[in-house]
């Protein structure tokens, strides 16, 4: 795959993950991480080790029907720092109702 493929790849799969994220679609959530996937939110306040670690997390924060959110991710800055790894940065405007 070309670098510029592989960078479209990266976004394609942010843009599902706001996507699932905000129309709380969790089953296709899952398919955006590997099970031995990272994440930190709030400054690293909370993080995760492994896809399901991370899923209980999102799952129980967001489940609430009363709770409404809106991500928007823009002008991503992403690297292929090597073989199957790439860096990536976003500006992000969310709200949570």
């Amino acid at each position: 795959m070309s670098e510029l493929a592989e960078i479209e790849a990266i976004k394609q799969l942010k843009y599902k993950y706001f996507r699932c994220l905000d129309s709380k679609n969790w089953d296709e959530m899952a398919e955006c991480f590997t099970a031995d996937a990272r994440s930190w939110y709030d400054g690293g306040k909370y993080s995760f080790d492994g896809a399901e670690a991370i899923m209980k997390f999102l799952r129980d924060s967001l489940s609430d029907p009363d709770i409404i959110s809106l991500h928007h991710g823009h002008h991503p800055e992403i690297s292929l720092t090597g073989r199957g790894a790439a860096k990536g940065i976003w500006y992000l405007e969310d709200r949570l109702y």
